[in-house]
């Protein structure tokens, strides 16, 4: 999500919107979903700009802190560690570069390898076992990304992510930027394919359990939420408008619920593209993903706090 349009979200939000239940069952096919007696936990705050939650199998979260050029693991006490620094940067001079320069969305490979989404880098890139990043791809027919913002990988090994422009200092103006779309792309055994320019801002991305379906968010106003189908070759075809909400992280779960973050919290949509429930934060959240042994917490962050509720039914494990 742009950093700006976020602060003004949150003033908008705090200013009237917040209400007095997290939960908003907007249809009872929710209640299988959601367990109403549940708190929302803090579970840690303090940060400057969270994304990209994920939960290690070692039984602990990370998080990307855009602003901080960190990844942080959470400990069971809610404290944070440095886990990679210079997770999204790997430079010394930052004068091209916005506050926004760290890493962003994470997700595993199939060989259980983190991969990072870096602004700053314009990469994608790996966490080797040591800690150190190593590039997996930063540029399309010989020009650099402009800034992978999520991802998410397909059984096959195929890597689908967006390339907005929130990377460059002065977004898509800047002079710098030398990819003319911002794209929907592959990346597949060492090819990098670009999908869509249906989006001016890509952003989020997800798919169905069964993998017949991708999903991508934008914070435009005049971008909503699409679903393509995947075709035989990992192309994407028949994009079709699945919700008329905007949002940022978009995730889904192992009964093909779809949900999507923006200013108001966390929607939830059937895989149909009812709208049937909300978890509103009193602030707008950034992503989301599952965790704990059970991947039956959903964790949720904003810019600064991360969240967790516990839900009825877990997310798509990714081991």
């Amino acid at each position: 999500m742009n950093p700006h349009f976020y602060i003004f979200l949150l003033l908008f939000y705090q200013a009237g919107m917040a209400q007095n239940s997290p939960f908003k069952i907007l249809d009872t096919s929710c209640l299988q979903l959601i367990d109403t007696s549940e708190k929302v936990h803090k579970v840690a705050g303090g940060f400057r700009f969270l994304e990209g939650p994920l939960w290690m199998k070692e039984g602990y979260l990370i998080v990307s802190d855009l602003s901080a050029n960190k990844i942080y693991k959470i400990t069971n006490e809610g404290k944070a560690e440095v886990f990679v620094d210079n997770s999204g940067y790997t430079g010394t001079d930052t004068t091209n570069l916005p506050e926004h320069k760290g890493s962003n969305g994470l997700a595993f490979d199939k060989e259980g390898n983190v991969l990072v989404c870096q602004h700053g880098n314009h990469a994608i890139a790996m966490i080797k076992k040591n800690g150190t990043l190593h590039s997996v791809v930063d540029s399309y027919k010989g020009k650099r990304l402009n800034s992978p913002d999520d991802l998410v990988v397909k059984s096959d090994g195929s890597i689908y992510f967006t390339d907005p422009p929130y990377g460059l200092k002065n977004g898509d103006k800047d002079e710098r930027k030398v990819q003319e779309q911002n794209g929907i792309y592959r990346y597949h055994n060492g090819s990098l394919t670009l999908l869509s320019t249906d989006y001016r801002y890509p952003n989020g991305i997800a798919l169905s359990p069964d993998e017949k379906y991708l999903y991508v968010s934008s914070y435009d106003l005049n971008e909503l939420l699409r679903r393509y189908e995947i075709a035989p070759d990992g192309t994407l075809k028949n994009g079709k408008i699945f919700s008329t909400t905007i949002g940022d992280g978009v995730k889904v779960d192992s009964r093909g619920n779809v949900y999507l973050c923006n200013w108001q919290g966390v929607h939830i949509f059937s895989p149909d593209g009812k709208e049937i429930g909300l978890i509103a934060l009193g602030e707008p959240v950034t992503n989301l993903n599952w965790g704990d042994e059970d991947f039956k917490s959903l964790y949720i962050v904003s810019a600064s706090n991360i969240y967790k509720v516990r839900m009825k039914i877990p997310g798509v494990k990714p081991w």
